[in-house]
C-alpha cells in the first residue's frame, strides 16, 4: 500500500486554494497536528510510508476514509486492512448491551494492545477507547472509565467523538452523584450534536437530561427533555419509548401528580410485559406503588412493592431489591410500624453498600434514623455517621437530603439537651432552604 503525495497535494490545494500563497506550510501543519518538516516530506514524496497516527490525523483533517490517501492499485487490500477490526468492535458493542462487560473489557484491551495500527488506520482507535471507557463504567470501575474519557476530551478529537465523550462522561458523573456536572456535560454534547445533525445521539442526550433534571428537582425541564426525546421515537410500542414514558412517570411522581404518573407508568409496564422485560416490569410496579403511597393507600402500595420485590429477586437485581426495601420501610413508617421500618431500611443500607452506592445507602440510613426517633431509640452514638452523611449530601448538592439530615441532627441535639444549638440549626434550615421545607418532612 503506497502513500500518494499527489493525492495529498490535491487535497491541500482543494482545502486551502493555492496553499503556497494563502497560508504558510507551518500553519497548515499545525492545523493537521504534525510538524511542518514532516508535511513537506509527505508532499514531495520523500516520506513514502507515514505511520498510522499520521494517516489517522490526515484522514480526520480532510474528513475522508484513509484509503483515499493511498494509490489505487492496492485499495482492495487496504480496505480489508481497515475493516478487519470493525466486526470486533461491533461484537464488543453487543457484549456491552448484553451486560457482558467483563468479556467486552478483555476483548477491547487485547484489541488496543495487539491491533493499534489497524485501529488507527481505520479511524477507530478513539471509538475503541470510548467503548472501553463505557465497559469499565458499566462494570463499576467508574474512575477508570472517567480517566479514559477525560484524556480524549483534553485532546483534539473529532466532534463526533467529543459529543459521545461528553455524553458518556455525564453518565459516569451521574452515577458518582455529581448531578449538576452531569447536566453540564450533557448540554455540551447536545450543543455539538445539534450542530452536526446526529439525531440518534440527540435523542439519547435529551433522554439523559430528562433524568438528570428530575434528580435536581427541575421538573419542568425534565419533562421538556423527555418529550423532546420522544419526538425521535418511530415505534410507540418500542422499549425505548417505554423507557421515556417510565421517566415521565417518575417525574410526575416527584411533582406529586400520582394520577398522571400512573397513566405513563401503566403504559410503560404494558410495553415491558410484551417484551418480557421482567426487571423493567418490576421497576414499573415499584413506581406504581409510590403512586398509591402518595394517595395514602399504603396497603395498596405494599402489595405492588411485594410484586416488584418478587420480580427483582427472580432477575437478581440487587439495586431493585434495595429500592423495594426502602419503599417498604417508608410504608411501614406511615402505618406506624417503626420496627419494620427500621428492619427494611437497614436491609436497604446493607444492599446499597454491597454495590458501593454510598449516596443511596445514606438516604436509606435517614429513613432508619427517622423510624428510630419515632420508636424513641437512643441515637447519641450516630452523630459521627450523620456528620459524614451531611458532608456527602452537601458535596454532591443533594439539597433535599441535606435538609432532612440536618433536621435529624437538630432533633438529636434537642433530645440531648442542646436546645439552643438545635434551635439555631432549625432556624438555619428554615431560612436557607425554605423552598425544600415541604419535601423534607419525614418519609416524604
Amino acid at each position: 500500500m503506497k502513500f500518494s503525495s499527489h493525492k495529498l497535494n490535491m487535497l491541500l490545494t482543494s482545502k486551502y486554494n493555492e496553499i503556497d500563497t494563502s497560508k504558510s506550510l507551518r500553519a497548515i501543519a499545525s492545523d493537521i497536528g504534525i510538524s511542518a518538516g514532516y508535511l513537506a516530506l509527505l508532499r514531495n514524496g520523500s516520506k513514502k510510508n507515514p505511520g498510522p497516527r499520521t494517516v489517522a490525523k490526515l484522514s480526520q483533517f480532510f474528513n475522508i476514509h484513509p484509503n483515499e490517501l493511498f494509490e489505487n492499485e492496492n485499495v482492495a487490500s487496504a480496505k480489508m486492512n481497515f475493516s478487519s477490526v470493525k466486526p470486533t468492535l461491533d461484537l464488543c458493542d453487543e457484549l456491552i448491551s448484553m451486560d457482558r462487560v467483563d468479556k467486552a473489557i478483555d476483548v477491547l484491551n487485547s484489541l488496543l494492545k495487539n491491533q493499534e495500527e489497524e485501529l488507527r488506520l481505520a479511524n477507530l482507535y478513539e471509538h475503541a477507547n470510548m467503548l472501553l471507557a463505557v465497559a469499565l463504567a458499566r462494570s463499576g470501575k467508574l474512575e477508570e472509565g472517567l480517566q479514559i474519557i477525560d484524556k480524549y476530551l483534553e485532546t483534539s478529537v473529532t466532534m463526533a467523538v467529543k459529543a459521545l465523550a461528553y455524553y458518556e462522561r455525564s453518565r459516569i458523573k451521574y452515577k458518582l452523584g455529581y448531578f449538576q456536572k452531569a447536566i453540564e456535560d450533557t448540554q455540551n454534547a447536545i450543543e455539538i450534536v445539534s450542530a452536526n445533525d446526529n439525531p440518534e445521539l440527540f435523542k439519547k442526550t435529551s433522554y439523559a437530561l430528562g433524568i438528570y433534571y428530575g434528580r435536581v428537582s427541575r421538573y419542568a425541564l425534565s419533562i421538556i427533555h423527555y418529550e423532546q426525546a420522544r419526538r425521535f421515537i418511530d415505534d410507540q410500542n418500542s422499549e425505548e419509548n417505554a423507557n421515556i414514558l417510565f421517566g415521565l412517570g417518575q417525574t410526575y411522581l416527584l411533582m406529586n401528580e400520582p394520577k398522571t404518573a400512573e397513566h405513563h407508568l401503566l403504559t410503560a409496564k404494558g410495553i415491558y410485559e410484551a417484551f418480557e422485560n421482567f426487571e423493567s416490569v418490576a421497576n414499573a410496579n415499584h413506581n406504581l406503588s409510590r403512586c398509591k403511597y402518595l394517595e395514602g393507600d399504603y396497603d395498596g402500595a405494599i402489595r405492588l412493592i411485594h410484586q416488584a420485590l418478587e420480580l427483582h429477586q427472580k432477575t437478581q437485581s440487587i439495586r431493585g431489591i434495595a429500592y423495594d426495601y426502602v419503599e417498604l420501610a417508608r410504608c411501614a413508617f406511615k402505618k406506624g410500624d417503626f420496627i419494620t421500618s427500621k428492619e427494611m431500611s437497614n436491609r436497604a443500607v446493607n444492599m446499597f453498600e454491597t454495590i458501593n452506592d454510598e449516596g443511596q445507602a445514606a438516604r436509606a440510613r435517614l429513613i432508619h434514623y427517622e423510624a428510630a426517633i419515632y420508636a424513641k431509640d437512643k441515637l447519641s452514638n450516630i452523630t459521627e455517621t450523620l456528620d459524614h452523611i451531611i458532608q456527602y449530601f452537601n458535596a454532591h448538592n443533594w439539597l433535599r437530603e441535606f435538609c432532612k439530615a440536618q433536621r435529624i441532627y437538630a432533633i438529636i441535639l434537642e433530645s440531648n439537651g442542646n436546645h439552643k444549638e438545635a434551635f439555631q440549626l432549625y432556624k438555619q434550615i428554615t431560612n436557607k432552604y425554605e423552598c425544600y421545607l415541604d419535601e423534607i418532612m419525614f418519609t416524604d
